[in-house]
């Protein structure tokens, strides 16, 4: 009996296993279909995080539910405009929260009125907690929008897997969707507002112009700092433009010099014309063409310009006019002690951190001097947000130690792979400077905010989750110069897929 059995599995079972799991593998190996995978799995993962985990996780401001008066934060904001159906009247310079552009408190209010939660404390609750679904069901779509855009870059076929994986699981991105507040909607307006200008690269029709004119609208109307990665935008429409003035110059070079040759063997000029016929009439053909594409290409950017300036920025106008609220204005937070940083000097504020604060997860309240270094805030903020990270397993502190540090490889072998990029010549101008411009204008905007609000709230890495994707795009536009795998390739492929490893892992246990 046993021999028989032996024999079965040996000479059927096993053959078809076999046969069965090579297809299998064959079928994962395909980068396409792997990076699929992972992007369905961190959703998966984000989706089952903002389940676990209650509304108010993240504070940012939040607020507290009231139902007599409400607060003047988030919370009270959506109970604001879900009682009054009407946008604020009051100053966002003397209420904390009411300086946010209202369209992500649009959709909490409709979240209120549709539990008819108005004047139960529970039904709000229970408002918050389908609002953060919602929410991070944007986030969802983030990291689908990063994965396409890298895609829509060009890059090496191989390289997907890694893009999904690090944009799948990027902590940042479990955060922003678990916490009630505007910065995910827009992020989730700046990364499609990219992914489009990247589309209006390769084909430049009015449908994608109104794309991202759409998007940079709706990111400004759901957080102001939207605005902060448009320059980068226009920037496209401006090489774009540049470009094909080129061209125009040189093919009209090319006519005059036919022209000159032809009268020269005609002995004269009267013969050109006709002599411009063939080669000469496709070439005339061309420039007539390059002058119609430069003139769309100034029309459908003077039109995302008109358009962006007006409705994007309504609501700062609104704002302005009704309350004299600046541009750029920003509650402060210098009443909350432990906010304030601004008796560090400069250069530790800007240079190398300190030792301590990338090493001890803890978010260390009170102590200014192990949390004022901008760039060790950034990293801590975007791996755990402004969470307390004490554990009493050792596995789990290491593990957050390890995923810490490993940001920071990334960090650094990003930027690195980035500017590499822009000193190539084989990749087009406007892609270059799109790529650039995309992370180092918002990124120094970032930091002259820093400065200007020394708190320690303005060095939270939400304010610009979006950064990653340009760094992204411009270190895979690198990595595509060569068809074989060289070493640093294979260290940035170990770097997104042990992170996005570590990422699940305490993001499947915390909370």
């Amino acid at each position: 009996m046993l021999k028989a059995l032996k024999e079965f599995f040996s000479q059927k079972v096993l053959p078809v296993f076999r046969k069965r799991s090579g297809k299998l593998f064959c079928f994962l190996s395909r980068p396409s279909v792997l990076s699929v995978i992972l992007l369905i799995a961190g959703a998966l993962f984000k989706m089952a995080y903002a389940v676990r985990v209650p509304y108010n996780i993240s504070d940012h401001d939040l607020g507290a539910i009231r139902i007599e008066r409400p607060d003047t934060n988030h919370i009270g904001y959506m109970q604001y405009l879900e009682r009054y159906r009407k946008l604020p009247d009051l100053s966002p310079m003397e209420n904390w929260g009411m300086l946010h552009p209202p369209l992500f408190h649009i959709i909490g209010a409709a979240f209120i009125h549709a539990n008819n939660a108005g004047r139960s404390i529970p039904k709000i609750q229970a408002s918050m907690e389908q609002l953060q679904l919602l929410n991070m069901f944007f986030a969802c779509l983030i990291s689908f929008y990063c994965f396409a855009f890298i895609k829509a870059a060009g890059v090496k076929e191989n390289l997907l897997p890694a893009a999904a994986a690090f944009f799948g699981f990027f902590p940042s991105f479990f955060h922003i969707g678990a916490a009630l507040n505007n910065d995910c909607l827009m992020t989730l307006f700046v990364v499609m507002g990219f992914y489009y200008a990247a589309c209006w690269n390769k084909h430049k029709t009015a449908a994608n112009m109104l794309k991202i004119t759409v998007c940079f609208i709706l990111g400004m109307l759901a957080k102001s700092s939207a605005c902060l990665a448009v320059p980068a935008v226009f920037c496209v429409f401006v090489c774009a433009f540049a470009e094909t003035a080129r061209k125009n110059k040189e093919t009209e070079q090319c006519v005059n010099n036919c022209s000159a040759g032809n009268a020269e063997s005609t002995g004269g000029i009267k013969g050109t014309d006709g002599n411009l016929s063939g080669t000469g009439g496709n070439i005339e053909q061309s420039v007539k063409e390059n002058h119609a594409g430069a003139r769309r290409i100034a029309v459908h950017a003077a039109l995302f310009l008109a358009l962006f300036l007006s409705a994007g920025f309504s609501w700062l106008i609104r704002e302005h006019i009704k309350f004299g609220m600046p541009f750029n204005y920003m509650n402060d937070a210098s009443v909350y002690a432990w906010q304030d940083v601004s008796t560090c000097p400069w250069h530790k504020r800007l240079f190398v951190p300190a030792w301590q604060q990338l090493a001890v997860i803890p978010f260390n309240d009170g102590r200014p001097d192990l949390s004022c270094n901008i760039w060790g805030e950034l990293l801590l903020t975007m791996n755990f947000d402004e969470f307390k990270l004490y554990s009493e397993s050792i596995v789990f502190s290491a593990g957050a130690v390890l995923m810490l540090w490993n940001s920071i490889a990334l960090a650094i072998s990003g930027i690195y792979g980035m500017c590499r990029m822009f000193l190539m010549k084989s990749i087009e101008l406007r892609r270059k400077a799109f790529a650039a411009l995309s992370f180092f204008l918002p990124f120094a905007a970032f930091i002259y905010m820093c400065f200007k609000y020394q708190h320690r709230a303005c060095m939270n890495f939400r304010l610009i989750s979006y950064l990653p994707l340009p760094a992204a795009a411009g270190t895979a536009l690198y990595l595509s110069r060569s068809i074989t795998a060289g070493l640093f390739e294979k260290l940035i492929k170990c770097f997104c897929y042990s992170y996005a490893a570590l990422s699940a892992v305490l993001f499947a246990v915390w909370g």
